[in-house]
């Protein structure tokens, strides 16, 4: 995708007076962590009825060199006239320790501001509660896979995140009676390649270990890719964790267990803070938004078998309890229980496969529609078989095979649609920026 300093991502409403126009600080608009969050941003901000306007840049200190031109994105925001902005302070805090992130957050004291990530001076702010999540990401390693070995790829050590899952790590190790060896701790920067460093870095080094742990998921894949170009089997003989529970389609290797953070929360709740600030209404200063452990296969958990756990056949509404059990996407907990119990009569119904597969397209296109991953959907046919195994019949197995294909076949048609959705977008752009640079008059190619 091509950038431009500043992205206008909603166009200005007839009635543009009584609308807000709200600034977004962010490093990045694309790629698998960013996408979720500028969703998130998108919809709540169509809710609310406000525009926005994107300065996706980086700060001066990082290492990349033709990403530090991007910051001169920040050098614009009073020049677009915002009401208020919304800055993912953690997201650029990568390169800086929290006293120059504070001196960078001070820019903008003069407008309002909900900060994600970074308390500043009393002003609003959004944070992840880090440390639960994955202290019990490597609890489960230890206590119920038996690891005793667990190395850990750390993020940016001036990070704050970073610096609290580091934290989680060693807790999570002390209250086992556990001493981790230092040496199986290595410094990552939150993306690929210094994973794969990493953890070649481990192997060469001839170090023991069983398991690793990575601060965020993007290392985490890195890592399971490299597992599957050394024949390393995964979970077998390395277990693989990580943070952040995004969606890499094109990820390698098995379904990564992490810790999902609700970015996509983070993000929505920041923007209603914001909104409340302009409004004149008071917010709280500080909001905490929870982490929590997703189990998959990468540490050798099987999702449905673990649904099914949590399901007791005997209970008044089994469907509820499995409603419960499944991690919805927000806004979709009200009505979770009528799909499933849709589903478990539809499955038993004796007309046909019909009412079944209804029920199941029902399901995907509210989960879609509330910006739900669509793979997660795919542990939720196992726990339903063991919801109905007393009444499994061939039939019965049949249909929930046939709506495991239906659940891969939406998986892909969902991602070809949003890739062609991007492509398009691009090509707008493109266009557009073309459109508005096509001039000989200095005077307004500079405006």
């Amino acid at each position: 995708m091509e950038k431009s300093p500043a992205v206008v991502a909603s166009s200005r409403h007839p009635d543009a007076a009584a609308r807000a126009r709200v600034g977004v600080l962010l490093p990045e608009l694309d790629g698998d962590f960013y996408r979720p969050l500028v969703r998130a941003v998108c919809r709540e901000a169509e809710r609310l009825g406000i525009d926005l306007v994107f300065f996706p840049g980086h700060l001066p200190s990082t290492p990349v060199p033709w990403e530090r031109q991007l910051g001169a994105a920040f050098e614009l925001v009073d020049g677009q006239g915002v009401d208020g902005l919304l800055i993912f302070a953690t997201l650029l805090q990568f390169y800086v320790d929290i006293e120059r992130l504070d001196r960078f957050v001070a820019r903008f004291a003069h407008l309002p501001f909900v900060s994600v990530g970074h308390v500043h001076a009393g002003r609003p702010a959004v944070l992840l509660e880090n440390t639960t999540g994955f202290r019990q990401l490597v609890e489960h390693f230890i206590h119920v896979h038996g690891h005793r070995r667990i190395a850990m790829i750390e993020g940016p050590q001036a990070n704050r995140d970073a610096a609290q899952r580091l934290t989680a790590y060693l807790d999570a190790h002390a209250a086992a009676g556990l001493d981790p060896d230092p040496r199986l701790r290595k410094l990552g920067h939150f993306d690929p390649l210094t994973a794969r460093a990493a953890i070649e870095a481990l192997w060469h080094e001839g170090a023991e270990f069983t398991a690793v742990v990575c601060a965020n998921d993007e290392m985490a894949h890195a890592v399971l890719a490299a597992a599957v170009e050394r024949g390393v089997r995964v979970p077998e003989a390395l277990a693989v964790g990580g943070f952040d529970d995004m969606l890499a389609v094109r990820g390698v290797g098995p379904s990564l267990t992490t810790v999902g953070q609700g970015i996509d929360v983070q993000a929505a709740t920041g923007l209603r803070l914001l909104v409340d600030e302009l409004a004149g209404r008071e917010a709280p200063r500080v909001t905490v938004v929870d982490s929590r452990l997703v189990l998959r296969r990468s540490c050798g958990c099987r999702h449905g078998d673990l649904l099914a756990q949590a399901v007791d056949r005997r209970g008044a509404d089994p469907a509820a309890q499995l409603a419960a059990a499944i991690d919805a996407p927000p806004g979709m907990a009200d009505t979770l229980r009528d799909h499933v119990t849709a589903l478990r009569d539809g499955l038993l119904a004796a007309d046909g496969a019909g009412p079944f597969e209804a029920a199941l397209v029902r399901l995907v296109s509210a989960w879609s529609g509330h910006g739900g991953d669509l793979a997660s959907l795919q542990k939720v046919l196992p726990a339903l078989r063991h919801l109905v195994s007393p009444s499994l019949t061939a039939q019965v197995a049949d249909r929930l095979l046939q709506g495991q294909l239906l659940l891969v076949d939406a998986i892909e048609l969902m991602q070809n649609r949003a890739d062609v959705a991007r492509q398009s977008t691009a090509i707008d752009f493109r266009n557009e920026f073309k459109r508005r640079v096509a001039t000989d008059d200095l005077d307004e190619l500079l405006h």
